[in-house]
């Protein structure tokens, strides 16, 4: 009978345990809890510098910090929350300064869904292993997936409004949404703009630009349309 009884609370220990992983629970849990112990090893002063004295150093300077906040970003972009959450208390990444940041932003790369650190990734492969910029027409290339530069001034701002529109139809994460897709989140982002205006600019650009695909855009193309449209906008 206690043999019996044993089993049945080892199995429903393991039934709860095997619920709360799959709803991601013990990884936040383990995550809180890691970031809990730093803390209060950091405030209370036991915490070892020598330990992270490396990160320390990288981030004292300005091509450290930009690159801590590339992964940030990254992480952000791929909703990995638990690592996140890890790695920006362990960096302390609350503590780099603006410069790194108005840097950052001044980083000339391609349009990426994933961020700037996977648009730099992008660019050393499509320029054969060096970052320095090739010079491109406004054209998309219809030989290649790899998006090109754009001459577009486009500001953080307008860039991550764009992304959040393309992500929210992209939902399986496939870099390629429908166009009708694209149009309804479009309408979303300018609601001034007709349907008719719409349609007309994501065939106008579609035309110009030579995108791939009559019944799919992706990212770069989604941005492309995006400038147009609110260029469009602003001459209202």
């Amino acid at each position: 009978s206690s043999s019996s009884s044993a089993m049945s609370f080892d199995e429903l220990k393991r039934e709860v345990t095997e619920t709360l992983a799959d709803a991601g629970l013990i990884q936040k849990i383990k995550a809180e809890l890691r970031v809990g112990v730093f803390k209060t090893l950091s405030e209370s002063g036991e915490l070892d510098d020598i330990e992270y004295g490396d990160v320390n150093n990288f981030k004292g300077t300005n091509e450290g910090s930009m690159t801590l906040l590339l992964v940030r970003e990254l992480l952000q972009r791929l909703k990995l929350d638990f690592t996140l959450e890890v790695f920006a208390s362990e960096a302390s990444l609350d503590t780099i300064s603006s410069s790194a940041q108005s840097s950052l932003q001044m980083l000339t790369t391609p349009f990426h869904k994933y961020g700037t650190l996977a648009a730099i990734v992008q660019q050393l492969k499509s320029n054969g292993g060096t970052l320095d910029s090739p010079s491109h027409n406004s054209s998309v290339s219809t030989t290649t997936n790899t998006p090109t530069a754009h001459p577009f001034n486009v500001s953080p701002q307008a860039l991550r409004k764009a992304t959040w529109g393309f992500n929210k139809a992209d939902v399986n994460n496939t870099n390629k949404i429908k166009r009708s897709d694209a149009v309804v989140v479009f309408s979303e982002l300018y609601p001034t703009l007709s349907m008719s205006s719409i349609h007309s600019g994501l065939k106008e650009c579609a035309q110009r630009e030579a995108f791939q695909s009559t019944q799919t855009i992706d990212y770069e193309e989604f941005v492309i349309v995006f400038l147009h449209l609110s260029q469009q906008q602003q001459q209202q």
